[in-house]
């Protein structure tokens, strides 16, 4: 049989994967590819590169990529918020986005729509729709609210959390099948819509299960692995810097290694805390910390790079936030669950004292991983899901009779003016 079709749109391009979001969704179009021809719709206000079209190419059959500038989505974010949408679904509607995808969708088996901010493409689509929510980012934005700079970012957060609470359920109550990667936000909203919600695991790369190059460090280092300009993992560095690491024995480190790290974390490299802002090989320093932390305090979904580390056999010291979203895992297993700065620096000290319950622990997280996050599991739960969909090949090697898709390409609409709004 001839490969379904599928029009995926996004608003990042999946390569370079520089981030847990893009690294998911590149997994996930190496896996789709194999059973579906597949059409990326790319809505950003990022350039892409040549080499990241061209990686791409190798699993899609064309690209379309809208480039805009940020001050287009800017303009466009707050003409929508004053008509009831949230800020990330305004930022990145544009009506040549939305006609382009009208040219394609009488192509189109199935329609695939990443985060909530994509779903007005595919809304009242004649087809299956299938919406990859990644995380609720109504959750992330009501947790936030507590730690806002101002009563005026509070407001914010919450008018942006409320209305990304309906934006994200009218999406799903839409959508032929919905998925997210966080296993507790998964029970709890298929509790609310049914079953057509799916958790579909994150998954890790095999080799992690067995890297075995070091980066010998001459004093011990705890390491927090993440983007050093979302919000959620800022918070989380600041708070651990200034509540905890002064608690520690001196001579214990903090590394943090994060693409694009902002001017708050690059301030506190000095003697204790190294910033290393972007790593081609970050597993290289994760294979010799004493431990990963993540006190995530805001935020939602799945912290990759967690799960990343717990595939490596390293003790993980997490916030009862950050623990709740991996399945299957107990405190003191699997993990280290802390909330305040005395339980991290108990966990820390006693990781140091009793090397073989540190031992233990890692290599009860490695199990667990391979269980759950590998990349067989992470293929295995998708072709389930779109099976309910669209019928998919059973020989995945079929692929004589590909289809053809209406081929544009890429380009850059920068100069489109910022007033000329169009309406979905």
């Amino acid at each position: 049989m001839a490969k379904p079709r599928l029009l995926w749109i996004l608003s990042r391009l999946p390569y370079p994967p520089v981030g847990g979001d893009r690294k998911k969704s590149l997994n996930q179009l190496r896996i789709l590819a194999k059973y579906m021809s597949i059409h990326l719709v790319v809505v950003t206000d990022e350039r892409s590169t040549k080499r990241s079209l061209g990686i791409l190419g190798k699993y899609v059959d064309s690209i379309d990529v809208y480039r805009k500038r940020k001050f287009q989505c800017v303009a466009k974010a707050f003409w929508w918020f004053v008509r009831g949408w949230p800020l990330q679904v305004g930022y990145y509607y544009f009506g040549d986005v939305a006609r382009r995808i009208d040219e394609l969708i009488g192509e189109a088996d199935v329609a695939l729509a990443t985060l909530v901010r994509c779903s007005p493409y595919v809304r009242g689509r004649q087809i299956p729709v299938v919406l990859d929510l990644v995380d609720q980012l109504s959750s992330s934005y009501g947790r936030s609210q507590g730690t806002a700079a101002s009563a005026r970012w509070r407001m914010l957060y919450r008018i942006e959390g409320a209305r990304l609470a309906r934006s994200e359920r009218a999406a799903i109550e839409r959508s032929t099948a919905a998925f997210l990667v966080n296993w507790e936000e998964a029970a709890e909203l298929s509790a609310q819509v049914g079953d057509r919600l799916w958790w579909v695991p994150l998954a890790v790369d095999d080799e992690l299960f067995d890297y075995t190059i070091r980066d010998a460090e001459s004093s011990p280092v705890v390491a927090f692995f993440g983007k050093m300009d979302y919000q959620p993992n800022i918070d989380a560095v600041l708070w651990f810097t200034s509540r905890v690491l002064k608690r520690l024995d001196g001579d214990l480190r903090l590394t943090v290694v994060g693409a694009r790290p902002t001017h708050a974390v690059r301030s506190l490299q000095g003697p204790r805390v190294t910033v290393t802002g972007f790593v081609s090989n970050p597993y290289r320093i994760l294979a010799d910390a004493l431990a990963v932390v993540a006190p995530m305090r805001t935020g939602g979904g799945m912290q990759t790079k967690i799960v990343e580390a717990m595939a490596m056999g390293k003790v993980c010291i997490l916030s009862s936030l950050a623990a709740r979203a991996i399945k299957g895992a107990h405190n003191g297993i699997h993990l280290i669950v802390a909330d305040t700065a005395a339980a991290y620096k108990e966990a820390i000290q006693r990781l140091t004292r009793f090397p073989q319950e540190a031992a233990n622990i890692g290599q009860a997280a490695r199990i667990l991983v391979q269980q759950q996050y590998c990349l067989a599991s992470f293929e295995d739960r998708l072709v389930q899901l779109f099976s309910t969909v669209t019928p998919l090949p059973e020989n995945i090697g079929d692929s004589a009779r590909r289809p053809v898709w209406t081929k544009r390409g890429e380009r850059d609409s920068s100069s489109q003016r910022p007033g000329a709004l169009d309406r979905p």
